[in-house]
């Protein structure tokens, strides 16, 4: 074995899990590094050939949501492997008054992901419509603009069609956040309009989802809502961990 892994911060006091086990094969033991000031790490032996094996990233997040079912807990990203417990130990130090803080935000919380996938097709139709500067582009170009004019076409299209994305994942934000207490903006992949990460308490999650249900009617064509979770709250964990 070589370094130690860490899978999330915890308050000092917190329990280890009881029936999860850690990644490697056989699974590894799981123990605390605990730093001064309250925090501490759940941490294990990191195997010499960690990769993103099946049963290890599972084994990850059994450990995570073992973790969160036990109280609020900072869960980091499969395969955080650092030189020692004491660099650890140091981290914690460093940026205590961050993760103390976001585990007070986090407790009693779950992370619900909301993704808007965009037909850009059912909608472009649309979108043009309304932008009379697309529309007079698209003239000048149906007119024999040449190429310059067919390369600004695109580029007002491709903007259209971006604050149209902005537009849905605002109108998503103003109906879920009453029902959450924190709310993020995640990377989009390719076709996703919006891809938002909100905090709710856990005792909310049944009418966070009905909530997304309602405005799956009311969000326009071409729009189609993914909700996820419970989720561990990856997305509400300061930038220190990251770094």
């Amino acid at each position: 074995m070589t370094g130690t892994y860490v899978y999330a911060i915890v308050a000092a006091d917190h329990p280890l899990p009881s029936a999860a086990r850690g990644v490697g094969a056989p699974p590894e033991g799981l123990r605390k590094v605990v730093a001064p000031g309250g925090l501490a790490a759940v941490v294990g032996p990191a195997p010499e050939d960690l990769r993103a094996r099946p049963r290890d990233v599972a084994a990850h997040h059994e450990v995570l949501s073992e973790l969160a079912e036990q109280g609020a807990a900072l869960p980091l990203e499969f395969g955080l492997v650092v030189p020692d417990d004491a660099a650890v130990e140091r981290h914690l130090a460093e940026h205590a008054s961050a993760y103390t803080d976001a585990l007070a935000r986090t407790a009693g919380r779950t992370e619900m992901d909301v993704k808007a996938v965009l037909d850009v097709e059912a909608v472009l139709g649309d979108i043009i419509a309304a932008d009379p500067q697309v529309l007079a582009q698209r003239e000048l170009a149906r007119s024999g603009g040449g190429y310059d004019a067919e390369v600004r076409l695109g580029e007002l299209v491709a903007g259209a069609v971006a604050r149209y994305e902005d537009e849905v994942a605002a109108r998503i934000a103003g109906v879920l956040e009453p029902y959450a207490t924190d709310v993020r903006q995640g990377p989009k992949a390719h076709g996703d309009a919006a891809n938002l990460s909100f905090l709710v308490p856990t005792g909310g999650v049944d009418a966070f989802r009905a909530a997304v249900g309602g405005l799956q009617g009311d969000i326009g064509p071409g729009i189609e809502l993914r909700c996820a979770g419970p989720l561990p709250t990856y997305s509400f964990v300061p930038e220190p961990a990251g770094g």
